[in-house]
């Protein structure tokens, strides 16, 4: 298989389950779960606008594609087959937290994704459902983290009970160059 046809494989599979519903004022965001048809690793997988995001146990993952060109290539007579598509990606670590968290998926939606892809039966998954919310159960002592989609975009919420430590709340950004906060303008 040539490279750029990989690339166009991989970013139809990561779309093959957006909604085919009109965007209405709820969000698309949906934390579909892991039935074996991506790594182990991976608990559950939300579809972004230009890419992905991963909710590990101990991290979120994050990966980025130009949508343009990824768009550009599909259905127009103006598309380079050659161009790359770039990519970015980095993960918020979660340091020092419970490694046996639960994540427990909230909410779930009406909608659901098949995946029978290759030739790997064992890696098919059907019925696969979608969730509006996560709830990381624990993940430091007393805490917890709701990950929600909202606005087309995910939000992040701590609770922390009563008599526990925020300071225990320490996110590191792995795989990035930079990270700086910008003042409004």
């Amino acid at each position: 298989m040539l490279p750029y046809k990989r690339y166009i494989y991989f970013f139809s599979l990561i779309i093959s389950c957006l909604p085919l519903f009109p965007q209405t004022s709820k969000s698309l965001i949906r934390f579909t779960e892991n039935k074996h048809q991506w790594q182990d690793f991976i608990l559950y997988r939300a579809q972004l606008d230009g890419g992905a995001l991963f909710a590990e146990a101990n991290a979120i993952t994050y990966g980025f594609y130009d949508k343009e060109t990824y768009r550009n290539r599909h259905g127009s007579s103006l598309a380079k087959p050659n161009e790359e598509i770039k990519k970015t990606g980095f993960q918020v670590l979660f340091m020092d937290a419970n490694p046996y968290v639960k994540v427990e998926p909230e909410n779930a939606s009406k909608d659901y994704c098949n995946y029978f892809v290759g030739n790997d039966k064992s890696h098919w998954a059907g019925n696969v459902k979608n969730y509006q919310k996560l709830l990381y159960k624990n993940l430091w002592q007393g805490i917890n983290l709701e990950m929600l989609g909202q606005d087309n975009s995910v939000k992040y919420n701590f609770y922390i009970k009563p008599g526990s430590d925020p300071s225990k709340i320490k996110l590191q950004y792995a795989k990035t160059e930079k990270v700086y906060l910008k003042k409004k303008q």
